[in-house]
């Protein structure tokens, strides 16, 4: 039992730092020792396979997203909005919208900015307060990341010559 607990403890720490390698040992224990563990060994080489695939997957979605969300960066440099708008979706489509981190929010601040860059101010408007939405929902603390939002967000109405509602973001941004 205490060569188990070492192992499940070995399986972990290579899961944190390195997920093929936690299959790879997993894969090969399973084959190597499967005459000879006992069932509940079995169930937990199972499990910790299960658990091994499943942060594969995970981490092969976040680094489709960090791709998306790179070549989303290049676009923005060279003023190819668009085709950013294109890469940003394709970055919030790939994490979890549950579990919302910066990259899902930085990818709708992104994309607020590009429609402002194409004059369409009202979907400028709808992404930034989706990322604010998110980053108030994501409990995360009101600084000058969440006021800069709310000045873009003024600036927008600012543009469409809707004063008084760009004044109150101005207001809820100095709040801050």
């Amino acid at each position: 039992m205490r060569i188990i607990i070492k192992f499940v403890f070995y399986l972990y720490k290579k899961l944190e730092s390195n997920i093929k390698t936690c299959i790879f040992a997993t894969t090969k224990t399973k084959i190597m020792h499967s005459t000879r563990l006992s069932v509940f060994h079995r169930i937990i080489t199972i499990f910790l396979l299960a658990l091994c695939s499943k942060g594969a997957v995970i981490a092969a979605v976040n680094q489709s997203a960090l791709k998306s969300d790179s070549l989303a960066n290049v676009f923005i440099k060279d003023g190819k909005y668009e085709d950013a708008i294109k890469m940003l979706n394709r970055t919030a489509s790939a994490l979890d919208s549950n579990h919302p981190d910066s990259l899902y929010i930085q990818s709708f601040v992104k994309m607020g900015y590009c429609y402002d860059r194409l004059d369409n101010q009202m979907k400028a408007i709808e992404m930034t307060k989706m990322a604010i939405f998110l980053h108030q929902g994501a409990g995360m603390p009101e600084n000058l990341y969440l006021a800069n939002l709310y000045d873009n967000i003024a600036l927008a109405y600012y543009k469409l010559e809707q004063y008084p509602t760009s004044e109150e973001w101005i207001v809820k941004s100095l709040n801050i």
